[in-house]
């Protein structure tokens, strides 16, 4: 009874997960947007190597600014240019 009333919790959770996933794809597929989740993710890498190259620490919050920065720029990019 213990293992249903600890796992319960995060089996519903991943079931929500994969409605929401599914109707998140069909948007993404209808769009033809497919790759665009793998460029925002290499505009992550690439705040990431600048911040290291800079000599910040990887896990500094200086670090994240950065990564996130580069990555909702290129999504603003992105958006625009798919106006």
């Amino acid at each position: 009874m213990d293992f249903i009333l600890l796992l319960g919790p995060a089996f519903l959770i991943c079931l929500i997960l994969t409605g929401i996933h599914c109707y998140l794809g069909l948007h993404v597929l209808e769009r033809n947007i497919i790759f665009v989740d793998l460029a925002l993710a290499q505009a992550g890498a690439f705040g990431l190597a600048l911040s290291l190259l800079m000599g910040w620490e990887h896990d500094s919050l200086k670090t994240y600014f950065t990564v996130l920065s580069s990555a909702l720029t290129a999504s603003v990019f992105f958006t625009l240019i798919s106006l």
